[in-house]
């Protein structure tokens, strides 16, 4: 087992091993209501630089990494979004399904059940009847934690193996279905044959235009692209947030000004008409 030190930083943590060391730029993209624009959830991601600020890509980089790795990764999100002032809507954190087979592990994921935040499984590579993870998924599900299956594709048996074994509560479908079917019938059947199996509804991927998002409110599902948002600082999603209630606020003021105004006018033209009286 590798031996790594993490030490945090404004925009999230910098990891060291007795070989290399890399900067972890923590990033949020929102899960929204394609109807309404409105945030539902951040699902939070890992922009990987070198030292010296260079990239790198982050699926090469978590293909060649282990379990600790995540189980650390995931503790310094958690620890990082508990710290944030204001935490606009539940965050997910990205992890493979066998690191839920530690125990260690669970507790300390059930210690942040305080923050509205769920596990989204990314692989999975380990026996989803397993007793001891039943066991584990049901001890965080009690804890108020959420369990969604990533990047579903019904081609995937392994992803297909686990319907109605866990207790899913978002099913995110994989952003290549949208490359294939862009008609409604397609995606309500779909639909229609996940909706037993994910207690919340379906969360559709790789949102990126217009006509995609118009199909995504139309089977009453949430939806997450580059439409909406790419993923940000969360510096930057709260000034956007502040300066949206700046303008806000703004707007207010002046129609409340505006309706003094009239309110004054009126109460001057019903004493000049009392006048004539």
């Amino acid at each position: 087992m590798k031996n790594y030190s993490f030490f945090p930083h404004s925009d999230g943590v910098d990891i060291f091993t007795e070989q290399s060391s890399v900067k972890m730029r923590f990033l949020f993209q929102p899960i929204y209501q394609p109807k309404t624009n409105a945030t539902v959830y951040y699902e939070v991601l890992s922009q990987v630089e070198s030292q010296s600020g260079d990239q790198y890509s982050s699926e090469d980089f978590f293909a060649n990494i282990d379990n600790e790795f995540i189980k650390l990764l995931s503790i310094c999100q958690l620890n990082y979004v508990a710290n944030l002032e204001a935490l606009a809507a539940p965050v997910s954190i990205n992890i493979p399904l066998s690191t839920l087979l530690d125990a260690h592990f669970i507790q300390q994921l059930v210690d942040f059940s305080c923050l509205p935040y769920a596990i989204e499984i990314t692989m999975i590579d380990t026996n989803c009847e397993s007793s001891l993870l039943q066991k584990h998924i049901k001890q965080l599900k009690e804890a108020g934690i959420m369990i969604w299956l990533d990047d579903y594709h019904r081609d995937l048996a392994e992803a297909n193996d686990t319907l109605g074994v866990i207790p899913w509560d978002f099913i995110k479908i994989d952003k290549t279905f949208l490359h294939h079917y862009q008609d409604i019938d397609s995606l309500r059947a779909l639909a229609f044959t996940l909706s037993p199996f994910a207690e919340m509804g379906l969360i559709f991927e790789g949102i990126e235009t217009s006509f995609e998002n118009d199909l995504i409110a139309g089977v009453k599902a949430l939806a997450q692209g580059y439409y909406f948002s790419f993923p940000k600082r969360w510096d930057d999603i709260e000034n956007k947030t502040q300066k949206s209630s700046n303008e806000k606020l703004i707007q207010n003021q002046t129609h409340h000004t505006q309706w003094d105004i009239t309110l004054q006018q009126a109460e001057h033209d019903e004493t000049q008409s009392h006048c004539f009286h």
